[in-house]
């Protein structure tokens, strides 16, 4: 599994509650907290091992 748009939806829907709650003070853009391109460096590494 890899970080994909839905992983990140999901995440900022989590942030999005906490903010609701007034856990957080502010909104936050979980998506700046990704870089989704290390995900495809991985899958290769991985398939480069089989």
């Amino acid at each position: 599994m890899g970080i994909d748009d839905q992983v990140v939806h999901s995440e900022q829907s989590v942030a999005d509650s906490f903010y609701e709650l007034n856990v957080l003070d502010q909104k936050v853009d979980v998506s700046s907290f990704y870089e989704k391109s290390f995900y495809e460096k991985y899958k290769k590494a991985l398939a480069d091992l089989k």
